[in-house]
């Protein structure tokens, strides 16, 4: 995926743009390669619906994260303001089952662009909460959220098994900074 801080709203993204080294739980195809980068197939997908895009972020939910400035003030937008499920509008659905194709691949071959539309503000990032992130993080089954006015906020992102519709729980986790400009996090290999 990627998007522009220059205030284009437009969401490009790439099918397979790695490749298609096929099923995970098999192993790799011995003749598989990675396709040359002109023979990638990608398209505008949809819009972040921001006048500044700051952050474009995958959640542990698979979910796109779009965070910036709007019109109406600081916000966290995604497709869908509840992202996930089954729904035509959810991510990656809302590329393909918007326009008349009869799968991504398909959407992908034939340019049905824009099928996600325009992306809507999250529910479950409210500004009066999140201020204007500067950054926005995954680590695990985390979010990780910092904002001008210096506090990090931390996301528990789980998935609702029954429909697939992503479900938050949020926490100050850090207050007092000077304005957040990033945000890491690290994993420790124990052997």
């Amino acid at each position: 995926m990627a998007t522009s801080n220059k205030k284009q709203q437009s969401v490009y993204a790439c099918l397979n743009p790695l490749g298609d080294p096929g099923d995970p739980a098999k192993p790799i195809n011995l003749n598989f390669v990675v396709p040359p980068a002109g023979s990638v197939q990608c398209m505008q997908v949809g819009n972040n619906n921001l006048a500044i895009d700051q952050i474009t972020a995958f959640g542990p939910d698979n979910q796109p994260y779009f965070a910036g400035q709007h019109a109406a003030g600081s916000m966290v937008n995604g497709f869908g303001t509840t992202p996930g499920g089954a729904a035509k509008s959810a991510w990656p659905n809302c590329i393909w089952q918007n326009n008349g194709s009869t799968s991504l691949a398909d959407a992908f071959a034939h340019k049905r662009a824009n099928g996600c539309g325009n992306a809507q503000p999250n529910t479950a990032f409210p500004t009066a909460q999140f201020g204007q992130p500067n950054a926005l993080i995954s680590h695990g089954s985390y979010m990780y959220s910092g904002a001008v006015s210096g506090s990090v906020v931390q996301i528990k992102t789980t998935v609702d098994p029954k429909s697939g519709l992503s479900q938050y729980s949020s926490r100050t986790y850090l207050t007092g900074n000077v304005d957040v400009t990033g945000l890491g996090s690290r994993t420790t290999l124990v052997r």
